[in-house]
């Protein structure tokens, strides 16, 4: 928690301003800058660290998550050899992933009934409702790996868009707090794939979690995953519904991109060992849930986020039930005509 308190002290930004957002700043590749300029904040870490109480090699970690350098060159910075910054990127990786159920969780009781209220709030347009029971927005996203040592079968982690990465799966609430992620398959794996082999799959088929996730078309539809209807309907009813599903999923793709821009080095890609890279993975969702829970807010882009769809896969259309088609026409039915 003390570690999270302190995420705008170690970027130089002034509390309570995101110092995840300030870091983002920073030229990117090839533009000018002074030679010999080392960032104030770079300058003054160890300082800050230990003033405040906070280990030297958490915040060198926090700040390695938090830039747009790699580790060769914050170490470098900062004086410490390249293996010591992979030694201490590793340790405090790995310490941060172990917060995972503390911190990444799907809300119970009154918190749970709250959140589907504001999901369904979210799925409003004009005088039709939004989607009722939604628990949580599922999608997946590539995080890029480069350079992977000791990494085996590399072609595995070659996704649709022909760079290698890992696919991760995560499951988002209504304030884009991360409630399940995922971060350990190859980026050839298909979404629907995942899913089926996650334990967010495996409790709603035990009905341990009694709502619904909203999908795109690359998950099949089921009692507990509400899919848009394909191909493009005509009947109004069936229109409205796309509408508010896709209104209502929209929301996993804008955390996708807060949570990139957050921790820039999810986009530009990490050359870590494959654990490494999962536990820095997961150790970036336990830090933006506790960056939300403590008002460390980043501002969105202006853009409007693209919702891919996933890809056509036969083994879908085996993967849909009839009581999962029953569900949503029921819901068509009820609520949109």
């Amino acid at each position: 928690m003390r570690q999270a308190q302190h995420l705008g002290l170690l970027t130089g930004a002034s509390a309570p301003v995101s110092g995840m957002a300030a870091c983002t700043a920073l030229p990117r590749a090839g533009a000018a800058a002074p030679a010999a300029q080392v960032p104030l904040s770079l300058a003054e870490l160890p300082h800050i660290a230990q003033v405040e109480g906070l280990p030297f090699h958490h915040a060198f970690h926090e700040y390695y998550v938090a830039q747009w350098m790699t580790r060769t060159v914050c170490g470098d910075l900062l004086l410490i050899s390249q293996s010591t910054a992979s030694n201490i990127i590793t340790k405090v990786s790995k310490l941060l992933a172990k917060l995972i159920r503390q911190y990444v969780k799907f809300p119970q009781g009154a918190e749970a009934m709250a959140n589907r209220e504001l999901f369904q709030e979210m799925g409003r347009h004009g005088r039709w409702p939004g989607l009722p029971g939604i628990d949580g927005a599922i999608d997946c996203t590539h995080i890029k790996i480069v350079s992977t040592p000791k990494c085996q079968h590399h072609e595995v982690y070659r996704n649709r868009k022909s760079y290698f990465s890992i696919n991760v799966q995560a499951v988002v609430g209504p304030r884009m707090e991360f409630l399940d992620i995922v971060a350990r398959w190859a980026g050839s794996m298909h979404d629907s794939r995942i899913f089926q082999m996650s334990s967010v799959y495996t409790k709603y088929r035990q009905n341990l979690l009694n709502g619904r996730l909203v999908g795109d078309n690359g998950y099949p539809s089921l009692t507990f995953m509400l899919t848009p209807v394909r191909p493009a309907p005509e009947d109004a009813p069936t229109v409205r519904y796309n509408r508010a599903q896709i209104k209502t999923r929209n929301i996993v793709e804008r955390t996708f991109g807060i949570w990139k821009r957050r921790f820039p080095c999810l986009q530009r890609g990490m050359g870590n060992k494959l654990t490494t890279v999962s536990n820095i993975i997961v150790a970036c969702a336990v830090l933006h849930n506790l960056s939300i829970h403590l008002n460390d807010d980043i501002e969105e882009t202006e853009s409007t986020p693209t919702l891919e769809e996933g890809n056509a896969d036969p083994i879908n259309e085996l993967q849909n039930t009839e009581s999962g088609f029953v569900l949503r026409n029921s819901i068509i039915a009820n609520y949109f005509t």
